[in-house]
């Protein structure tokens, strides 16, 4: 156990489960995933009741629950059968009363429009890939290649292949329009960086910390519209860029790099106005790092490279999700003082 963590606060662990849209794989991965984090919070100390969401009736799920006894793990990542709606299930936990786990609401809506992400970087000067919405004026001006085509809306790598990345603006429009037709949502065309890929996770307040920068290895992809973090090469056994891809944690850089890497990333969560935790996916080349995006509600299965970069850091999978339900809980104690003017 740290030091300082206190591990016998009651928790409520959210999360949805779509009968809507989902497969049946997809929801028993969910249910293990669930499981597998439940019983290491358990392990920690801490009491946990599951409540899983299969529609948008937040309020009854969480009836029988006083916000004053419990800190929610919210790991709901939207409301069933409502496309886009990382944001919709925080909100109702703050008009609830409770408090959880991660960004508040008005965070997490950012996860859902990649263009507010891009605008709030590009204003605060931390270096992203140059970018432009397709279909805004301008356009025609575009003549940075290669580039990569992404749907605005869309997380967790969808709507991302090879077939995103275009030399040239023949293939800009055909696949503009393929993304435009299979997703009905705004599109993005930004500056593709051929060059190493960095996951860094940065979790806390104040203070801030950033763990150990986890590597996407593409070496062994000789194409380079391999280089990228598609879903099939993060959860598909079978494709071929699954069996190549390689994950190196901690990533291999020097202490310049390191310290240009952390620096740029912790910026990057204080602009987004993250709170207790994120993922930041940022490319490097000729001695620049870019930060593509902030992961405002990053996925924490045991497997993934921000768990991975936390036991570098010596935190076991139980010991980083109590971690998050203390930054909550010690909310719950400010608010409570400054609630009570004795």
């Amino acid at each position: 156990m740290k030091t300082g963590l206190r591990t016998d606060i009651p928790v409520l662990m959210f999360y949805n489960l779509d009968f809507f849209e989902w497969t049946e794989k997809d929801r028993k991965d969910v249910l293990e995933l669930v499981e597998v984090l439940s019983d290491a919070l358990k392990i920690e100390g801490h009491p946990v009741v599951p409540l899983q969401l299969e529609d948008a009736n937040i309020v009854k799920l969480f009836e029988k629950y006083s916000p004053d006894d419990y800190v929610v793990f919210n790991w709901c990542e939207g409301i069933p059968g409502i496309p886009h709606s990382f944001g919709k299930a925080a909100h109702a936990l703050e008009e609830l009363g409770y408090s959880f786990t991660g960004s508040p609401s008005a965070i997490l809506d950012l996860n859902d429009d990649k263009r507010r992400i891009k605008n709030i970087l590009d204003n605060k000067n931390i270096q992203t890939p140059r970018w432009m919405e397709f279909g805004q004026p301008g356009l025609n001006t575009w003549d940075l290649y290669p580039a990569i085509v992404k749907p605005a809306f869309e997380h967790c790598s969808v709507g991302i292949s090879p077939d995103s990345i275009v030399d040239n603006e023949n293939e800009l429009k055909k696949r503009a329009e393929y993304v435009a037709n299979q997703f009905k949502q705004p599109i993005i065309i930004e500056e593709f960086i051929d060059g190493r890929e960095f996951q860094v996770g940065v979790w806390g307040n104040d203070p801030i910390e950033a763990l150990p920068p986890v590597e996407s290895d593409f070496s062994q992809l000789s194409d380079r519209r391999d280089h990228i973090c598609t879903m099939d090469s993060k959860d598909d056994p079978k494709s071929y860029r699954y069996q190549k891809w390689n994950m190196i944690v901690p990533a291999l850089l020097n202490k310049n790099e390191n310290i240009k890497l952390t620096e740029l990333c912790m910026n990057a969560y204080k602009a987004i106005g993250v709170r207790d935790y994120a993922r930041m996916d940022v490319r490097y080349k000729d001695d620049n790092f870019f930060i593509l995006d902030v992961n405002t509600n990053p996925y924490i299965g045991p497997e993934c490279g921000l768990i991975q970069a936390a036991k570098i850091a010596s935190y076991s999978y139980g010991e980083f999700g109590s971690r998050l339900i203390n930054f909550a809980w010690q909310r719950k104690q400010q608010a409570n003082h400054l609630s009570d003017p004795r």
